[in-house]
This record gives structure tokens, C-alpha cells and sequence, in this order.
């Protein structure tokens, strides 16, 4: 019985290694069409993707490259801009063309846009000191230009393996001799967008980076996976900001790193949605306001509309903006429902009978009092600060505008003095010796996302205050136990 079971469990997997082999003997084999060790030339074109009739010039070409892994140079070059994409803000096309010595004809090829299309950075100045700028330089400083990208990567695949037609690599396309010609890969996955180049009318050369690698299998399926996963972003809407975050964690960061920072992202969405659904549960069901500081509530919403309008004033991306609508709208139906607990408190509290009743009355006034004393004494300290800031920022900083100066002085503000809002809070805790009253789920997802955010102040670029509010969260979290 105990080897019929073993054969029955064996089976299977003695079926599938058969089929393997029949495949394998049956199928096509598709070799590398280059030797190693045979000389290549690379031929680099740079052209105007609106121009047909126009001929890309050559502006780089390596002889005598040895097909042979591992190989890595970089070329500076100085390039002459074409005159489409000067005067028509047309597109620049970086082609790199592969041949063998002595061959006419292409073995690979590829093709890359070398300018893209973004609007000029606005213009800043000082408002107290600086004169505001004409209607005709507002409309020239929004015009959408081409930039150029002074720092391309090619990557040339060298792998000398045989693989079945049926099995091989994606990015491996076989011909008809049962051969493979090595594909060609340029990227921009290691340039930032603030380090791109616009370009006007008088633009005549650009200078150009390009470092020609030859890589593995491995290292050309990441690479290609890369690029094609910063061409998904942009498609699904996110910003330049949003994809420079990205390559930066890529440049600065071990491989190792940046798949951490992967898994702790989705963790992080996750614990958000657990905090978002435990949120409105709570207050769905809240039908006193013992224990609550309605006005952290409140003011907690006007920050979210700060930064919610700083956002939208920067160019968010909607993956990033319509999570913080959803909060905005979140805290003001919290508003609502405090609000309404408040009208329908004082005829309720007419008809309280018995102990328990008053004494949860008792507590609803102690909570309320105790609110007003916390927030009276923190505004006492704040509003100072914060009219001393916008001052300073107003005198010493320079913004885009009058608009610009009050929502990044606001914005400033909310970052720096964010976990100010819990002072009213603890201080209703520490009054009535207890923090029943708390929605405790939520909160617990909202310190675990804390310290999450603390690992991406060390790895994503941000604000400092920003930074500086994110790592003292932990320590105002704790004062809730």
C-alpha cells in the first residue's frame, strides 16, 4: 500500500518530466547568431521623428568592439540639435544600429526618444523686492518645450546559451535560419527629470552622455523590465516627481533595498485601507463626543485641505492626489457627525436618569473643557510661530506667487506642527484617566504605517520639516499608551 501510494504521488511528476523531454527533443533550438570574441561596429544616429525626409546624422561610431561580456565605456559628446525639434518642438530620436565588421546590414537595432515635451519651471521671485512678471513672460515661462536628456545608457546582450523556440526569452526574437540576433536596449532609467535640458530656438548642441554596455541575460531582463515598468507609470498618470522618486531609491540604494521598499509600500496601502475602513466604522457608530476633542477633529481638517490644495497647486499625480481627496472628505463628514452629536446632546441630557447616565454626562463636559484648555494654550504657542514663519518666508524666500507664498507657508506649517493636533487629545486623556473613548484599531494601522513612513524618511526625498514631523510621530504615538 505505502509504494502504490508513493507511485500514485510520483506519477504526476514522472508524466511531466517525459512531456519535458519530448519537447525538448522535438522542439527548435535557436542559437546566437555572433561568436565570441567577433569585432562589431555600433553606429549611433540622432534624428527628428517629425522629419521623414530628413537623414539622421551620425553623431558616434565604435569599430572594433569585441563581442565579448563584460565590456563598459562611456563617450562625452557635444551633438548639434536638429532643427525640427529647435524651432517646431519637435521630438529628438537616438538610434543605435549594430552591425558586424564588414556587414552592410543591421544585426539589431533600437530606437529612443531623446527630448521630452514638459512646461518651463516657473519663474520665482522675491514679492516684497522683485517686480511681478508681464502677462507675455507668464504665457512664455508656461509653454510646454522639449528637454533634452543628456545621459543615455545602451545595453548590448551577450549570452552564448542555446534555447528551445518554445522556452526562450521574451525579449529573444528567433529568425527563420534558427538563429538569434542580440538585442539592443537604450534607457534613461538612470537620468533624473531635473537633470533635463530645455531647449529654445537658440539651442545649437547639447552634450551627451552614452555608456555603451555588453551585460548578461540577467542584467538585459532587468533592465528591460525597468524601463518598460517607468513606461507603465507614466501611462497610469504619475508624475515626473513620482518617477524620479523611484529611479533615485534605483541610484542610491542597494538592489535589495529598493525590493524592500517594494514590499513595505504595498504593507503600507494596505494598513492605509485597514485604517481608512476602521475610521469611518468608528465614527459611524459614535453617539457622544466623550473623550473627543472636536476641535483637533476640525482643525485636523483644514490641514488636510492645505495639503490637499498644495498638491493640486504642485501637479500631484491622481495615484497620489485622490487618496488625499479621499481624507479630506473623510475628515469633514467627521465634522458632520460631531456636529450632529453636539445639537442632539442638550435635549437628551434633559430627560438623563440615573447614575451611569450623568456620569457619562460629567464626562462629555470634562471633555469638552479640557479641549478648550489644550487648544487654548497651544494656539498661544503656535500661531507666533506660524505668523513669525509666513513672515520670514515672506521677507527672505522667494515663490512663484502671493498664492504660491501662503499655501507653502501653510504647507510648512502642517508638516512641521502636524503632531501639535494630538496635544488636545492627550490632555482630555490624561483628565478623564481613561482612553476607552479611542477608535484603537485604526490607530493601531496608523502607527504601524508610522513607522513605516519613518524607513521611507531615510530612503525618499521630502521636505525636511516633513522629515523632522515623520520621525517625532513615534514618540506622540506613545503617549497614547
Amino acid at each position: 500500500n505505502a509504494r502504490a501510494l508513493l507511485l500514485l504521488l510520483l506519477l504526476p511528476l514522472l508524466l511531466l518530466l517525459l512531456s519535458a523531454c519530448a519537447a525538448a527533443s522535438s522542439g527548435t533550438v535557436v542559437a546566437n547568431e555572433l561568436h565570441e570574441g567577433e569585432a562589431l561596429s555600433l553606429l549611433v544616429y540622432l534624428g527628428d521623428a517629425g522629419a521623414a525626409t530628413t537623414r539622421p546624422s551620425l553623431v558616434w561610431q565604435g569599430d572594433a568592439l569585441t563581442y565579448r561580456e563584460p565590456f563598459e565605456t562611456t563617450v562625452q559628446l557635444e551633438v548639434p540639435v536638429p532643427q525640427g525639434v529647435r524651432a517646431d518642438n519637435g521630438t529628438a530620436v537616438l538610434s543605435a544600429l549594430l552591425v558586424k565588421q564588414g556587414s552592410r546590414s543591421a544585426t539589431s537595432r533600437y530606437a529612443l526618444a531623446l527630448t521630452q515635451h514638459m512646461a518651463q519651471k516657473q519663474p520665482l521671485r522675491n514679492l516684497l523686492r522683485e517686480a511681478e512678471a508681464t502677462p507675455e513672460q507668464r504665457a512664455e515661462a508656461a509653454q510646454v518645450v522639449p528637454h533634452w536628456k543628456p545621459k543615455i545608457t545602451l545595453l548590448l546582450l551577450v549570452d552564448h546559451s542555446a534555447f528551445l523556440k518554445e522556452v526562450m526569452p521574451p525579449f529573444l526574437t528567433p529568425a527563420a535560419n534558427s538563429k538569434y540576433a542580440p538585442p539592443v536596449l537604450m534607457t534613461d532609467a538612470y537620468l533624473l527629470s531635473t537633470d533635463y535640458i530645455p531647449v529654445n530656438s537658440s539651442t545649437d548642441k547639447l552634450p551627451l552622455e552614452l555608456t555603451i554596455k555588453f551585460v548578461t541575460t540577467a542584467q538585459f531582463g532587468w533592465q528591460l523590465q525597468v524601463s518598460q515598468s517607468l513606461v507603465k507609470q507614466k501611462q497610469w498618470g504619475f508624475s515626473n516627481k513620482d518617477t524620479d522618486d523611484v529611479k533615485r531609491i534605483m541610484l542610491e540604494s542597494h538592489p535589495v533595498l529598493f525590493y524592500l521598499v517594494a514590499v513595505i509600500s504595498l504593507i503600507h496601502i494596505v494598513f492605509d485601507l485597514l485604517a481608512f475602513k476602521n475610521d469611518i466604522a468608528f465614527w459611524r457608530t459614535v453617539d457622544s463626543l466623550e473623550g473627543i476633542s472636536v476641535r483637533s477633529v476640525v482643525l485636523n481638517s483644514l490641514f488636510r485641505v492645505v495639503i490637499f490644495l498644495y498638491l493640486l497647486d504642485n501637479g500631484t499625480s491622481m495615484l497620489v492626489l485622490a487618496p488625499a481627496g479621499a481624507a479630506t472628505v473623510i475628515d469633514f463628514w467627521k465634522i458632520s457627525r460631531c456636529f450632529r452629536n453636539t445639537s442632539s446632546r442638550r435635549p437628551a441630557a434633559q430627560q438623563q436618569q440615573g447614575g451611569q447616565q450623568q456620569g457619562e454626562c460629567d464626562s462629555v463636559k470634562v471633555s469638552a473643557e479640557a479641549d478648550a484648555t489644550a487648544f487654548w494654550l497651544m494656539s498661544v504657542l503656535l500661531v507666533p510661530a506660524v505668523i513669525g514663519y509666513t513672515a520670514w518666508s515672506l521677507v527672505y524666500g522667494r515663490h512663484a506667487g502671493w498664492y504660491s507664498w501662503l499655501l507653502s507657508s501653510l504647507t510648512s506649517v502642517v508638516y512641521a506642527c502636524g503632531f501639535a493636533l494630538m496635544t488636545p487629545q492627550l490632555f482630555i486623556n490624561y483628565k478623564l484617566k481613561t482612553v476607552k473613548h479611542l477608535p484603537w484599531r485604526a490607530l493601531v494601522y496608523k502607527a504601524i504605517n508610522t513607522f513605516i513612513d519613518d524607513l521611507f524618511a531615510f530612503i525618499i526625498k521630502m521636505p525636511t520639516m516633513h522629515r523632522c514631523g515623520t520621525l517625532f510621530m513615534p514618540f506622540c504615538l506613545h503617549d497614547f499608551n
